[in-house]
């Protein structure tokens, strides 16, 4: 009986994750978008009626940010790599689990 409940345990486990999660990850992913379009809204919103730029101006800002904003983990993560050179290998980095 023991021997049996081992091989139940590791059947178990290998049940969780792998396609099982992908609905909720995609579900994830869908909402964040829903919200960072949102987000985005009020933004523009915000700088026409409190900061009084253009339409245009205040898109053309908030495209800036956000292009900014993506590019910066490229840019630690190519700082990352010229110090590792640099320096022989060092510990990973929190930002080398998003690669």
């Amino acid at each position: 009986m023991a021997g049996n409940g081992k091989v139940e345990e590791e059947k178990e486990e290998l049940k969780k994750g792998g396609l099982r999660t992908m609905p909720f990850v995609l579900a994830s992913e869908i909402r964040d978008r829903f919200a960072l379009a949102g987000f985005n809204a009020n933004k523009v919103q915000y700088m026409q009626n409190e900061l009084h730029l253009h339409l245009v101006q205040a898109t053309n800002t908030l495209n800036f940010f956000s292009g900014t904003a993506s590019l910066t983990p490229l840019l630690v993560l190519s700082s990352q790599t010229h110090s590792q050179v640099a320096s022989g290998p060092s510990p990973p980095a929190l930002s080398s689990t998003y690669l």
